[in-house]
């Protein structure tokens, strides 16, 4: 499975692709639309876990234009984004996901403690149902790696 992290955030961004990389998956990273334009005209990818704010453009442009000529490519976009306006346009774009990352110092000791959730949670349901399904996995460990790199840069 080729997975895209399209992420301006380069500790995000590494922390995703680290992680993703060490559980198995072929992951290309992107800092910018124009990257990320450019990897998927030379590469087909099966999922592709985009940011909203990009530096040059945004998420939802490039959702849609990856949709158009790739439809069966899932997409989950990652963002501080939160409006229920933007959640809606990613979905309506064909997104399989919207997660919100809470980026204030307020959020730390939730996120340590959803860090710890999410982590007994893959390896308990992977003991206890055998094998997830691609996706799910995926998800999960892309919310594990999103609170490992925020604690990281808050300096947990």
């Amino acid at each position: 499975m080729r997975l895209l992290v399209v992420e301006d955030d380069r500790l995000l961004n590494n922390t995703l692709c680290y992680n993703l990389s060490a559980a198995g998956y072929t992951v290309d990273a992107a800092i910018t639309k124009s990257e990320a334009v450019s990897l998927c005209q030379a590469q087909d990818y099966d999922l592709i876990v985009l940011d909203v704010n990009l530096p040059d453009g945004n998420g939802f442009d490039f959702c849609r234009e990856i949709k158009e000529r790739r439809p069966d490519t899932a997409v989950i976009f990652l963002t501080a984004n939160d409006m229920e306006s933007d959640q809606l346009r990613g979905f309506e774009l064909g997104a399989d996901d919207y997660v919100k990352i809470d980026i204030t110092d307020s959020g730390k000791g939730i996120a340590e403690s959803r860090q710890g959730m999410i982590f007994k949670r893959f390896y308990r349901e992977e003991d206890i149902m055998g094998q997830f399904s691609k996706k799910s996995k995926i998800e999960i460990l892309i919310k594990f790696c999103i609170h490992k790199a925020f604690l990281k840069n808050t300096g947990k």
